[in-house]
């Protein structure tokens, strides 16, 4: 999904989050070198007078300052950690809105994986994939060659509806033929370690 200044997105039911204590989000930045003062600001929107009348009775926000780009950045933030937007309360017992803002500065976000979780397992297991083979470029252009960083047995290319659409026995492989949109890379290293990783063609 890409984000172009502001994007929302309503649930078809209210989420009660009163148990759900940290927020997760991955975020890609496409600008390089980022502007000083560039913020990413993720907003959760109470409706607490649902199903009866619908608006936003109260908010929470969070203004994330931006320092680094061209690269996937992983947010796990406690819900605590959020302001008060507009006045109002940090109730979230009645979330239907989740708004993603960006500063002016800020031309395009790619953004995958928002959800609300009560401790940072699931943060961890994905950070430990985030961090081990790296492929550049990402995003990459259609028809471009795609690099991974290490030794690989095997390279395999998934769409989101799980079905391999490129395979390679080299560290390299030609993203001809594939659509805009998000892919996993499944990797075996030359030292047998499996990873998936996010692919972006754009």
């Amino acid at each position: 999904m890409i984000l172009e200044t502001f994007w929302a997105y309503s649930w078809p039911t209210q989420l009660i989050c009163l148990g759900l204590l940290i927020f997760h989000i991955d975020y890609w930045i496409e600008d390089a070198p980022v502007n000083v003062g560039a913020v990413f600001s993720p907003k959760l929107s109470n409706h607490g007078n649902l199903p009866a009348t619908a608006g936003e009775t109260s908010a929470i926000e969070l203004g994330n300052p931006v320092s680094a780009s061209q690269t996937w950045v992983s947010l796990d933030v406690p819900l605590a950690n959020f302001s008060i937007a507009g006045g109002g309360s940090a109730a979230r017992d009645k979330i239907y809105q989740i708004i993603l803002g960006s500063s002016a500065t800020l031309d395009k976000i790619y953004i995958d994986n928002f959800y609300f979780h009560k401790n940072t397992v699931l943060a961890t297991a994905e950070a430990s994939v985030k961090t081990g083979v790296k492929i550049y470029p990402n995003p990459v252009k259609a028809g471009e060659m795609v690099t991974l960083d290490a030794k690989v047995k095997s390279l395999e290319i998934f769409n989101m509806s799980g079905q391999k659409v490129k395979s390679s026995e080299e560290n390299t492989v030609i993203t001809e033929g594939l659509s805009k949109g998000v892919y996993m890379i499944k990797t075996v290293t030359d030292k047998g370690e499996t990873q998936s990783s996010k692919l972006i063609v754009k």
